[in-house]
Order: structure tokens, then C-alpha cells, then sequence
């Protein structure tokens, strides 16, 4: 295998070893119970219930998905109770300090702010709660969303990393068919190299005949020689 192949290889395995690591949750350091960060909370029931699947989830210590206390960044988490009761005109984030959660107003938003309360486990029926911006929740009027600087930088990386592993591939599969093609006349070769064999056999027969015409005089009896001899005087 060559060195090019090699590194193809290689490049290939880790970008689908990162593909899978960037699929997982984010552990976080500095919290009470295990929360993991996430881009996006659970958009529907079913979502949800995968989530908390995902997470080994109990009816004791249910699954939620609330912002950090920064506002920059979804956490999901099972907590230490199943639900909580979110009130109206607010919504929660979790304290890292304490790992506790707190309320936040959400009466200045300019939408999506609930006028009932709800449980914590039907969150993503009111996304204004889980939509963050540059520090900030995105339904308040003064809240600027991410320049995404660093996922611009992430996909442009995706993107040539998509182009070099494409060029392993048809470098690979060039390869491929190089091996074959001179294999296959490899086999030709040999297959006429051994299609001459008979015919080398056949012109040593040939030389085996010259040489018994050539002792033609010992293979006839003396007394058949001595007759032809006077015959031939006679003439």
C-alpha cells in the first residue's frame, strides 16, 4: 500500500471519528450532576423523549434543556426532580454555582413570552425560552444573534476537508483499477508464454526427424545398401 493511500486512510477515519464526536453531547465540568452542552433543546414530544433516552432519564430525575446562566449556551440535563412548574411570564436557566435552576422575565420580549404556566417537560412548545442570541434570549428587542464566526471557520473546514476526501477516494479507486489492468496483462503474458510451449516441443520433434534421416544408413541392414550399390553400377 502505498504512502498516498495511507494517508487517505487516515484522514478519512479521523474525519469520521470527529463526524461522531461532534454528533455526541458535550460534557461540562463544574456541575453537580452530569449536564451536557447541546446547540439545539428537543423541538418536539418525541425528540424529547429520545433525549432523555439518550441520557438515562427517570421518572425521579427527568430530563430538562435550559440555557447556562450566561445565555450563550443550551444545556440538557436529568435533574433532580422530574418536572418543574415554569410560571407565567418567566423562564428558567440553570446556576452552574449552585446547579440549581432560576427564573427569568420574560415580560420585555417582544414575542413568544407565555401567559400560563407550564411544566418543564413541554418547554419546546414555547421556543422563545430556548432561543439564545449573543448572550442574550432572542425574543428581547435588544438581543443580537451569534456572528457564528466560529461555525463559518467550521464549515469552510468541512467543506475543504469534503474536497481532499474526495480526491482519496478517486485516488483510490485510480488505483484500484491500475492494479487490475496490469494484472490483466500480467495474465495475458503468462497465458501466451505458456501457448508457446507446444510449439518449442514441436520444432525439437522436427530436429529429432532430421537427425534419424540423417542416420538413415545405420537404420537400413548392410545388405540392403550393397544391393542398392549394384543397381545403381548397372545403370
Amino acid at each position: 500500500m502505498s504512502l498516498h493511500t495511507k494517508v487517505c486512510l487516515v484522514v478519512v477515519g479521523t474525519f469520521l471519528a470527529s463526524l461522531l464526536v461532534q454528533n455526541e453531547c458535550r460534557k461540562l465540568h463544574g456541575y453537580k450532576f452530569p449536564v451536557y452542552a447541546t446547540t439545539v433543546c428537543p423541538r418536539n414530544e418525541t425528540e424529547w423523549i429520545e433525549r432523555s433516552s439518550a441520557l438515562n432519564c427517570n421518572k425521579s430525575n427527568g430530563y430538562t434543556c435550559l440555557p447556562n446562566e450566561n445565555f450563550d449556551q443550551l444545556l440538557e440535563y436529568c435533574y433532580i426532580v422530574p418536572v418543574e412548574r415554569i410560571q407565567k411570564g418567566f423562564c428558567l436557566y440553570l446556576v452552574k454555582r449552585v446547579s440549581r435552576t432560576q427564573s427569568y422575565s420574560c415580560r420585555n420580549f417582544a414575542q413568544g413570552c407565555h401567559n400560563h404556566s407550564f411544566f418543564s417537560n413541554e418547554i419546546y412548545k414555547y421556543p422563545a425560552c430556548i432561543s439564545l442570541g449573543n448572550g442574550c434570549f432572542l425574543a428581547e428587542p435588544s438581543c443580537k444573534r451569534s456572528t457564528n464566526n466560529d461555525d463559518d471557520g467550521a464549515l469552510f473546514a468541512a467543506i475543504l476537508l469534503g474536497i481532499f476526501i474526495l480526491f482519496c477516494i478517486l485516488s483510490l479507486l485510480s488505483a484500484y483499477y491500475m492494479i487490475r489492468i496490469r494484472r490483466r496483462k500480467d495474465d495475458v503474458q503468462l497465458h501466451e508464454e505458456d501457448g508457446n510451449g507446444p510449439l518449442l516441443g514441436d520444432k525439437n520433434h522436427s530436429n529429432n526427424g532430421t537427425d534419424c534421416i540423417n542416420e538413415l544408413e545405420e537404420c537400413i541392414p548392410s545388405s540392403g545398401i550393397d544391393k542398392g550399390k549394384t543397381f545403381l553400377t548397372k545403370l
